[in-house]
């Protein structure tokens, strides 16, 4: 079970990772994309270039496609990449994206609100309950105005 968690997990990164090295050097500047769209793009273009290590890979002169070399083509295309990314200013996206992860996370709780106090009861000495009172439109009733 938690190698097949930990196969679906390199996959992803795999996937991920030569996508978005490569987002980085067709697209160096943190505005030029926002997170979510990055991410789609990263996915799309690792997709792409594992297809073509793979198809490299596959040509009959190399007979190399097996997980040790296919592994090590991936890791030499992150290290290229990463360099290239590095050279073209590229590395500034994932800095600020941790920069406003940070920045949410110190993000400053509201300050609680005081608790409202319940209003307090009123003594009443002849232990009768109040009236409601009548809404406007009603008549007041027969006695209330007698009195006036």
């Amino acid at each position: 079970m938690l190698e097949t968690i930990a196969y679906i997990l390199l996959g992803l990164f795999v996937l991920f990772g030569p996508g978005f090295l490569l987002s980085l050097v067709l697209f160096p500047k943190p505005g030029d994309f926002d997170f979510w769209k990055r991410v789609a793009v990263s996915f799309g273009l690792g997709v792409m270039l594992l297809i073509y290590i793979g198809a490299v890979l596959s040509r009959p002169q190399f007979k190399l496609l097996t997980l040790v070399p296919f592994t090590e083509a991936a890791l030499i295309l992150f290290g290229f990449l990463a360099v290239v990314a590095y050279l073209r200013g590229g590395m500034a996206v994932p800095v600020a994206y941790a920069r406003a992860v940070m920045r949410a996370a110190r993000k400053p709780k509201p300050p609680a609100q005081p608790a409202q106090e319940l209003p307090k009861p009123t003594a009443h000495h002849n232990h009768e309950h109040p009236k409601p009172p009548t809404p406007p439109n009603q008549e007041q009733p027969k006695q209330a105005q007698e009195q006036h």
